[in-house]
């Protein structure tokens, strides 16, 4: 897999707005219609560091930003649920089984 950041010819401490000057220098080098193998590989690129959160996640996980994505709703997705245990002292009060004869209040509350 090749570096995005070799491909763009930019630093990795790049804005967003020199990244898309640089993609657009790429692009005007390379169209479409003359070379498609790459083009397809510079927008690839581009995808890959285009914005702040997408070098974030591609200079920690090294991978591409979307299947990044698709891997953690995966995980969070089919992660198995657990069910919220039941506050068994609230049911309690709840219920009045807390309450006491003696209980210091008198039939007022007070």
């Amino acid at each position: 897999m090749a570096n995005p950041y070799e491909q763009l010819q930019v630093d990795v401490s790049s804005s967003d707005d020199e990244i898309n000057k640089a993609y657009l220098k790429k692009v005007r080098q390379f169209p479409p219609e003359r070379a498609p193998d790459k083009f397809q590989e510079i927008r690839v690129a581009f995808e890959k560091i285009k914005t702040k959160r997408d070098r974030i996640k591609y200079d920690i996980f090294k991978c591409d930003p979307m299947s990044m994505d698709q891997l953690m709703t995966h995980l969070f997705d089919n992660a198995p649920r657990r069910r919220p245990q039941k506050n068994t002292w609230i049911q309690a009060l709840v219920s009045g089984a807390g309450k006491s004869k003696n209980s210091g209040l008198n039939s007022d509350g007070y």
